[in-house]
């Protein structure tokens, strides 16, 4: 009884330290729940999302604490942005961004070259991930351009982004859209797009 005591309060600690780690390690402060969520104040902290995929992370909460630009971070990337998740199931983004009302710009991303699917700034959604009130504008000639299953917040959505908007150009082979290409039904609310889709 004693040891399979010492082997629980073993594990709940391990849960705990893995959490702080999370906090201190990639974000400004939070502690991903709802009330509280992991505060992104910086392109790093933002780009940390995508050690966070899978089930182990689904219905943990993220925030913009700010505008955040992508130029710096991305210059003398070829490709730009690396989408967050890349395919169904345990390489899919399945938490909660909240953007806050704020926005992410400088955003480019090329992989016509590499003939690489699910390109956004999310790559794929699964079912439990939420985007709301966040905008992504992309300027000065940048595009975001892939394969199949291209869009700018999205190449692949089965969560639900709300509130949300995008301004600027996307292309690729085929199946393209302008917040996501793929869209499960009733996904999207109160969201609006200006910018070109070419095909």
């Amino acid at each position: 009884m004693k040891t399979l005591m010492t082997l629980f309060l073993i594990l709940i600690l391990g849960a705990l330290m893995k959490k702080v780690e999370a906090q201190d390690t990639y974000f400004s402060g939070g502690q991903g729940t709802v009330d509280n969520p992991y505060q992104n104040s910086t392109v790093q902290q933002l780009d940390s999302l995508r050690y966070f995929l899978g089930s182990t992370h689904a219905g943990t909460h993220y925030r913009l604490m700010n505008n955040i630009d992508l130029t710096s971070f991305l210059s003398g990337k070829p490709t730009g942005w690396t989408p967050i998740g890349s395919a169904a199931g345990a390489a899919s983004f399945q938490g909660n961004l909240h953007g806050g009302g704020h926005k992410i710009t400088g955003m480019r991303m090329n992989y016509a070259s590499l003939n690489r699917d699910y390109v956004g700034f999310f790559g794929y959604l699964q079912l439990t991930a939420v985007v709301d009130i966040l905008g992504i504008e992309i300027v000065g000639g940048n595009a975001i351009v892939g394969a199949s299953s291209t869009g700018v917040i999205a190449g692949f959505n089965v969560g639900n982004i709300s509130s949300c908007y995008v301004i600027g150009a996307v292309s690729g082979k085929y199946n393209v859209g302008g917040l996501v290409e793929y869209n499960n039904l009733y996904c999207l609310a109160d969201c609006f797009t200006t910018l070109g889709v070419l095909v």
